[in-house]
């Protein structure tokens, strides 16, 4: 039976990951309400990046469940899909658009009308209006994480699901991630992030999940 103030929210039961036969994390629960992060935190090979990629349905678990606003999140993957933006490693760039274009991509078509607007909006906030008519394929490694990073803004969905945001971004860069992720985070979003580093985002609660 699923609460009511959590059926707004994500709920992991029971997750269990085996990758190549073997056993990365067994018996992960965790419940996320809006307005609320969890920092997933461990070694190299323990298996964060595979558990964010189950959260959003990129893999598989042996056993568990994932609840999403109530309902399983694969019961209706679209609208899940709709919700959620996953930030991984590989970013999905395409190289030979600009930074614009490849924005433009993540807006609903409904609000193309704006979708000047949005784009600019976006840049400005990420701190790299500058590079709009850039190609990506220009940028820097750092660079191109926070079009990443653009990207998800515009896309405007609840839950972020974030594996290492933090690499390759310069100190200033690392000050605006937090700034973005704290501004969604005080409007009722929800983010899950991975990260070595320790995090702080304007004296926000971190819940912090430590997989060994």
């Amino acid at each position: 039976m699923i609460s009511a103030s959590a059926a707004s929210g994500l709920i992991v039961k029971n997750l269990t990951c085996l990758r190549n036969d073997k056993l990365l994390f067994r018996g992960i629960n965790f419940t996320l309400n809006p307005g609320e992060i969890i920092h997933v935190h461990g070694e190299n090979g323990v298996g964060k990046s595979s558990l964010l990629r189950i959260l959003c349905g990129l893999l598989q678990p042996v056993e568990g469940e994932i609840f999403w606003q109530g309902q399983l999140s694969a019961s209706n993957p679209i609208q899940f899909k709709s919700d959620m933006g996953y930030l991984g490693h590989k970013l999905g760039l395409k190289e030979r658009l600009t930074v614009a274009e490849n924005i433009k991509i993540f807006i609903d078509s409904k609000k193309f009308d704006g979708a000047g607007e949005i784009i600019d909006d976006v840049l400005t906030r990420m701190g790299i209006k500058h590079l709009k008519n850039h190609l990506c394929d220009t940028l820097s490694a750092g660079q191109k994480q926070r079009v990443a990073l653009a990207r998800l803004l515009a896309k405007k969905c609840t839950l972020w699901l974030l594996d290492e945001p933090f690499n390759s971004i310069d100190v200033g860069g690392i000050e605006v991630l937090e700034n973005v992720i704290g501004e969604h985070i005080q409007s009722g979003g929800m983010v899950v992030l991975t990260s070595h580093q320790p995090v702080v985002i304007n004296e926000l609660t971190i819940q912090m999940l430590y997989l060994r």
